[in-house]
């Protein structure tokens, strides 16, 4: 009898922690994927806003001839090729060459993570300078392969994959601001419900 007791303490106590235990093992799994997701897009981000702000150097002074080369320059111009993801020769942040530039505003988050503070840049934006940070991006998160781009970025559980990440980009006062929006899908989310909305910028000069 006292057997026949312990053994249905043990299977309550069982049926009470190991559900608990198994909530706690998805939700520090999903923090991990949302801190593994938001790094991989920080450091491409990092990346597209660095390359960009090299393109009206290459545009006006290489490609012209206006600028004395540098030997790395000289070697960068030998071995340029013409990956639509990683150059282009579009001069996308002069408003005398796209006259599709319109003022707009978009908000970033200033003071680092400790002291996150809001604030709106305006500046000049199209929609060509975003298509522009776009193919960078995916340029270095996967070498140009938008359909790879999107599987890594599912499998972050970013929700729509590339296609749910929305960048915007401002050129105020020689600087590029990029901002990146999209939504992470929580593992332990049911039916979509979890989701945590992330903005993530980065601020490049443009070397001209």
């Amino acid at each position: 009898m006292k057997s026949d007791k312990k053994k249905g303490s043990i299977s309550l106590e069982a049926c009470v922690v190991v559900p608990i235990f198994m909530i706690l093992i998805l939700f520090i799994y999903s923090i991990f994927i949302v801190f593994t997701a938001q790094n991989l897009i920080s450091h491409a981000l990092l990346q597209s806003g660095q390359s960009v702000s090299l393109d009206p150097y290459k545009t006006e002074k290489i490609d012209t001839g206006s600028g004395l080369l540098s030997l790395g320059e000289f070697i960068a111009k030998l071995s340029e090729g013409s990956d639509p993801y990683f150059m282009t020769n579009t001069k996308w942040y002069s408003k005398e060459d796209d006259s599709s530039l319109a003022n707009a505003t978009i908000s970033i988050v200033t003071g680092g993570f400790l002291n996150p503070e809001p604030e709106d840049v305006t500046g000049l934006s199209s929609s060509a300078m975003n298509d522009v940070v776009r193919k960078r991006f995916v340029a270095y998160l996967t070498g140009g392969d938008e359909t790879t781009a999107d599987q890594i970025l599912r499998s972050m559980h970013v929700v729509n994959g590339l296609e749910g990440i929305t960048f915007t980009a401002v050129v105020k006062d020689d600087d590029i601001y990029i901002t990146a929006n999209y939504e992470l899908e929580y593992v332990f989310s049911f039916q979509g419900m979890a989701k945590l909305q992330v903005q993530q910028s980065v601020c490049s000069h443009l070397w001209k």
